[in-house]
């Protein structure tokens, strides 16, 4: 069996969004949001708690908020600290931006995602799927879809069992429930060990008497659901549809679930104000009925809330670490175990312990030190199992060399 981990790297291959860009890393993302001028310029983009919280933190100018050198897993940990420190004050203002700022992070990082993701399938991951056997894994830390629509597209792989966990319901052109005629027991397993872009739950936000990020719906906080597409309206905040994008990527608006209900504390009457003006946040024309939806995402920060949807990560996490016990090969595409990912430096120790045997390496990273040093030095790999192409993931790279 072999075992792909990807990081940011393989996404980076990605040559053909329409947006013309590439898909960022945390140093360069607002650098490339700042690109977008259908975001930026866009009045249903909520950006404004971020740029509040910006302009208390870092002092930025109200009309130059998001500086390119910025960094989103420091902006996105600095905003998280913040929020825990004005939660434990029981200082409601604080509490309130803190937590609209980090909500508004989700979706942004979500719509950066998505919108780069918007293109023809992506050929680099195309040829990687070509040496993907249906008893393989993939362990990828990226948000993206890119991997699961050439997956999906090749026929080897479908989402009533593809992703380990099962998801509730797919979107496509309108919720439809898991056909179990599709269940396959013989194919690839793609694990999104942080989430993804087009896994959604419904909107979760800070409940500022119990000082706790809590559901809006009535669900099991493991409930997930999946979009695939959609190519014409359909429901979803305040009716901001926006327009046709290509499988697997949405806009900034996923749609509204059709289950579940807002939940009310016993004794209390709930009631829903959607704020706008015609000039910062006009109304859209589409259909706002159901239930908001929001990404099912773990964001780049320094402390990851896994426990905050359920089992869901654990269950996913736990067959991360069972398959890098039995895998022959394990093969390594542009991830090179940054600082902020403690869990994933944990579980490829502790899984690597559990072997009694060594398997073969390849590390495909044009900068690929960082990532041998801690195979060799901290996970006890003898240097002579790796095998190193220093060289970028992209369409041009003969993938069947190493296998």
């Amino acid at each position: 069996m072999k075992l792909f981990v990807l990081g940011a790297g393989a996404s980076k291959a990605y040559p053909n969004s329409f947006s013309g860009l590439r898909m960022p890393i945390a140093r360069d993302f607002f650098k490339t949001f700042n690109k977008m001028k259908n975001l930026t310029e866009s009045s249903w983009v909520l950006v404004g708690p971020i740029i509040n919280a910006l302009q208390k933190l870092k002092g930025v100018a109200s009309y130059d908020p998001f500086k390119d050198e910025f960094d989103i897993e420091e902006i996105h940990s600095l905003i998280e600290k913040k929020l825990f420190e004005s939660v434990h004050k029981k200082n409601f203002e604080e509490s309130l931006l803190f937590s609209q700022a980090y909500s508004g992070l989700i979706f942004l990082f979500s719509t950066v995602v998505n919108d780069i993701s918007n293109g023809p399938t992506s050929l680099p991951h195309e040829n990687l799927v070509e040496i993907i056997d249906a008893e393989d894994v993939v362990i990828t830390f990226n948000w993206d879809t890119l991997l699961d629509r050439a997956l999906f597209e090749s026929g080897k792989w479908c989402f009533e069992n593809g992703y380990f966990v099962k998801p509730r319901a797919i979107f496509n052109n309108g919720w439809q429930k898991l056909d179990s005629s599709k269940y396959n027991s013989k194919q690839p397993l793609l694990l999104k060990m942080h989430g993804s872009a087009n896994w959604l739950t419904g909107y979760y936000t800070m409940n500022l008497q119990t000082h706790q990020f809590e559901f809006r719906h009535n669900m099991e906080p493991d409930t997930f659901f999946v979009y695939q597409h959609s190519d014409k309206p359909y429901a979803c905040y305040d009716g901001r549809w926006e327009k046709v994008y290509e499988p697997f990527s949405y806009g900034y608006y996923p749609p509204n679930l059709e289950e579940g209900y807002l939940k009310i504390t016993e004794g209390h009457t709930g009631i829903i104000l959607t704020p706008r003006s015609a000039l910062h946040a006009p109304k859209g024309s589409g259909d706002n009925s159901g239930l908001p939806s929001m990404p099912v995402i773990i964001p780049p920060v320094k402390y990851k809330t896994y426990e905050f949807f359920g089992n869901l990560f654990d269950q996913i996490w736990d067959k991360a670490g069972k398959s890098i016990q039995q895998a022959d090969m394990i093969i390594f595409i542009g991830y090179s175990f940054p600082s902020t990912d403690k869990k994933s430096k944990e579980i490829f120790i502790k899984s690597m312990m559990k072997r009694n045997n060594i398997p073969k390496i390849n590390i495909i990273d044009p900068a690929p030190d960082r990532i041998k040093d801690f195979l060799i030095y901290e996970v006890g790999i003898p240097e002579n199992m790796i095998t190193i192409h220093k060289d970028y993931f992209s369409e041009n790279f003969d993938l069947k060399k190493l296998i």
